[in-house]
This record gives C-alpha cells, structure tokens and sequence, in this order.
C-alpha cells in the first residue's frame, strides 16, 4: 500500500517552506493514523487523509501555516546559530 507515503508527500507540498520538522511529523502522523487508519484504510475515510493533516495543522499552528517566506529568502536547514 503506497497510499500513505503519498498522503505523506501531498501533506509536505502544502505546508510552507519555513515549517518546523516537528510540525510535519506531527500532522503526517496524524493524518495517516486518524485519517486514514481510524476510520478503516485504504477507500473508506470520509474525508481524504491529507486534507485532516492539513487542517489539523492550520487549527493547531495557524503563526507558523499561514506565514511564507518572501521569494529568495536562505532558509536554515537546522535550528544552528552562526
């Protein structure tokens, strides 16, 4: 079943750039336990997977969602100070 690695990546190309990994982890999971696992896998959500990610991230941390980085901005890969 490929269909939660997919979920997984949908959920990641909707987030912005500057997401913390934590938040990521947190809505994947998410969305791939409660979305999909608790209402009885593959064809049988009411909703898709990835959509309950999502919204679950915006409720959850509307600052960090809803905020994108400007165009050309160097992004940090890691939390390190230089």
């Amino acid at each position: 079943d490929v269909s939660s690695p997919l979920f997984a990546v949908l959920l990641v190309c909707l987030m912005p750039a500057s997401i913390p990994y934590a938040i990521v982890a947190a809505t994947t999971a998410t969305a791939i336990l409660v979305g999909k696992h608790l209402f009885g896998g593959s064809q049988s959500y009411p909703f898709h997977p990835t959509a309950l990610g999502y919204v679950i991230a915006v409720v959850s941390w509307p600052s960090q969602m809803l905020t994108f980085p400007a165009p050309f901005t160097r992004l940090a890969l890691t939390n390190t100070v230089t």
